[in-house]
């Protein structure tokens, strides 16, 4: 009777364990999902593409311009490799911080040194442009991506991969809506997709 007991038991506890697991897993993903999503709302809701150099916080500097711009692939993997802009998403409209530069916001993607099949997602906020080393700060936002796609929907409704509001038909205009779709790859091998998009801010600079 003890030994069924103890049979019983252990595999309910084994069977919860991994219950546990997988939901923690689950739970993992989702998280990192909704950080790129909820990060990438917040930027390029408040993107701006300036006509005109943009002020300075720095009178002594030279103005900034920066285009929205976004190219280069990874095969099927990823439609692009960098995404830059500048976005008001951390400017504090307040007297103290008057005259401050649009803050640069910088998206790459690079292969996976442990797992060249997936890529990570980093990003940089540059709201002193020339002030720092850029690439000490780009930080991790998302990782075991194994697809990722981002497409940008000018107003006539047609689709595009690539955006570079710095010169062509696309100078000086930003895109009506962004989507942007990813697959991550959990730990025990699934592959879950997510997808989401956000209409971008009418106005120029």
């Amino acid at each position: 009777m003890l030994a069924v007991v103890l049979t019983i038991t252990y595999a309910t506890f084994s069977a919860t364990t991994g219950q546990i697991g997988a939901v923690r897993e689950s739970s993992e993903v989702h998280q990192q999902a909704r950080v790129i999503f909820e990060r990438m709302f917040k930027d390029l809701t408040g993107c701006a593409v300036c006509l005109q150099d943009c002020d300075s916080a720095d009178r002594n500097r030279e103005p900034v311009f920066r285009p929205l711009v976004c190219e280069g692939s990874l095969d099927d993997r990823a439609s692009f490799t960098t995404l830059s802009f500048s976005s008001t998403s951390h400017l504090a409209m307040t007297e103290r911080t008057r005259g401050l530069d649009l803050s640069g916001i910088v998206y790459r993607l690079e292969e996976d040194e442990s797992d060249a099949d997936l890529l990570i997602l980093s990003r940089s906020d540059d709201p002193y442009p020339g002030t720092s080393d850029l690439e000490r700060r780009f930080l991790v936002l998302g990782e075991r991506i194994v697809r990722i796609r981002l497409e940008f929907i000018d107003r006539a409704g047609e689709a595009h991969e690539e955006w570079d509001s710095s010169r062509g038909s696309q100078a000086g205009r930003l895109p009506r809506r962004v989507r942007l779709s990813f697959t991550i790859r959990a730990k025990d091998g699934s592959e879950v997709p997510f997808s989401s998009g956000w209409v971008l801010p009418a106005g120029l600079l």
